[in-house]
């Protein structure tokens, strides 16, 4: 499918799902030195130093601790493995949801797909608390009928575990939802869901990177998706 100038099949959509950091709001992540301490403790658990990279995602990190865990057969400390991560992150989040911008023309987004008669639903591997935060600052959650966070099910996208779950709580199947998202991990959890992938570019990955990965159109501002949607 082109990605110019296309108008997607979604007589049958009933909810629409938004990632959050990097496509509603901009959390301006300190990155660089919060994989450095994620890579430092995940060392000290006995991680070898060669297997992590600065370049990865944290969710590629992740995996491959987790990954070496199981090949050790020392899958007892897999739990632990997500605690440093995660505790890690939330420390960062917290620092950056003081600082964070809302993204042009979110609440005119949601509002108008609320009128159309959508179910709204947010899928993101931030935590509860930072997330919470970073909605009513904005004075956005009143819009979205579900939320899921890593804290729900301890798992992080692209996993799809976590939109199964808010499929679950919107009342809907795969097939009557969208997700839309600016990264690789959101398009990806879309497909392993069996959702519609959408990207939106200024966030995380590049629109050819979005493509590549599976989008079936990426948006150049998250305002465009209400000519998809809106007819």
């Amino acid at each position: 499918m082109k990605n110019s100038g296309c108008r997607l099949r979604v007589g049958n959509i009933k909810a629409v799902i938004f990632d959050l950091d990097g496509t509603l709001v901009r959390l301006k992540l300190d990155i660089k030195n919060m994989k450095s301490e994620i890579i430092q403790k995940l060392v000290r658990l006995g991680i070898p130093r060669e297997i992590l990279s600065e370049k990865d995602t944290i969710v590629a990190m992740y995996r491959k601790a987790k990954a070496y865990l199981e090949e050790q057969k020392k899958t007892e400390l897999s739990s632990k493995v997500y605690d440093v991560i995660v505790d890690t992150a939330e420390k960062y989040e917290r620092r950056a949801a003081e600082v964070t911008t809302l993204v042009e023309g979110v609440d005119t987004v949601l509002e108008r797909l609320r009128t159309i008669g959508l179910k709204l639903g947010l899928i993101t591997n931030n935590g509860r608390t930072v997330t919470n935060y970073v909605l009513e600052k904005f004075d956005i959650k009143k819009y979205f009928d579900a939320i899921v966070t890593r804290d729900d099910g301890r798992t992080l996208k692209p996993d799809p575990s976590g939109l199964i779950l808010l499929l679950s709580k919107l009342e809907v199947s795969p097939d009557e939802a969208l997700l839309i998202g600016d990264s690789i991990i959101d398009i990806l959890a879309a497909k392993n869901a069996g959702i519609l992938p959408i990207g939106v570019e200024g966030g995380f990955s590049t629109r050819d990177e979005l493509l590549r990965t599976g989008a079936v159109k990426v948006l150049r501002r998250l305002m465009d998706i209400l000519t998809i949607l809106e007819h």
